[in-house]
């Protein structure tokens, strides 16, 4: 049976669409979340909070929805065997950017764009961690690995450009994949920095061959994706301009780019 959503989780959300606070239904069926202001519902189904139905996400954004909620079963299976005929990079990734990510015990932690929550074994056992998806089934085959790993995570099905938190809770915050396949990938960008905590910084993994991609869908930065080195150079850019020292680099494998960028003290 899922756990229960922690306390000191449940302080933290708030509806993605008014900020407000929200307060936990337990004697609904399913169980819900429900606006203190707005009295707007959001259920809980098998511990996992979603907050897509009343969703205002692109039609772009419900494509990958439909596509990744349909592509759950077999997503890790081709994972690992893209690693084993070395045409697959996560573990590298893991290994190189992930695993060296600046966390420590007790930290509160979210990754955007979870998916099946492979990550979390590489993170220290001792962190409270969220995990956001948009593929409710990608979330739900996450919830069901952490047991094998020992692991303790709250997952939430929303989406990243409409993030369920409340402003500065987060000690860490990064993301592994999928910026290029949001459909603001800018307002993704500028939520993530809302909800990390002041001096933290924020971490965007993606392919470099994306970045391009990732650049097409912001009308200022079209000029920018013909080539993967002006896309890579031009990243930056795209952070709110209330963040600092942003940078981007390509990971030592060279299939991965990193984006980095800090939210002010």
């Amino acid at each position: 049976m899922p756990k229960p959503i922690p306390p000191e989780i449940l302080t933290l959300l708030r509806n993605p669409y008014h900020l407000e606070a929200l307060a936990l239904d337990a004697q609904a069926d399913p169980p819900a979340l429900v606006g203190v202001e707005s009295g707007q519902t959001f259920p809980v189904i098998s511990g996992i909070p979603s907050f897509l139905e009343s969703t205002a996400s692109s039609r772009h954004n419900r494509y990958y929805r439909w596509f990744y909620d349909r592509f759950a079963f077999g997503y890790d299976t081709v994972v690992r065997l893209g690693s084993r005929l070395r045409i697959g990079t996560e573990t590298t990734v893991r290994a190189e950017a992930i695993a060296t990510l600046p966390v420590k015990s007790g930290d509160f932690v979210l990754e955007s764009a979870v998916g099946t929550g492979s990550n979390i074994p590489v993170l220290p056992p001792d962190i409270n961690f969220c995990g956001v998806d948009i593929s409710f089934n990608m979330l739900r085959r996450a919830q069901r690995k952490l047991p094998r790993w020992e692991r303790s995570a709250t997952f939430f099905h929303a989406d990243a450009e409409y993030l369920p938190f409340q402003d500065n809770a987060f000690d860490l915050v990064f993301q592994m994949g999928g910026l290029q396949f949001m459909g603001d990938p800018a307002s993704a960008l500028a939520e993530l920095l809302r909800v990390a905590k002041p001096g933290t910084t924020i971490i965007v993994l993606d392919e470099a061959a994306s970045a391009a991609r990732t650049l097409q869908r912001i009308p200022d930065f079209k000029a920018h994706t013909w080539d993967k080195v002006s896309a890579l150079t031009a990243l930056p850019e795209i952070v709110p301009v209330n963040a600092s020292d942003p940078q981007a680099n390509i990971l030592p494998s060279g299939e991965f780019y990193q984006l980095q960028f800090k939210k002010r003290d």
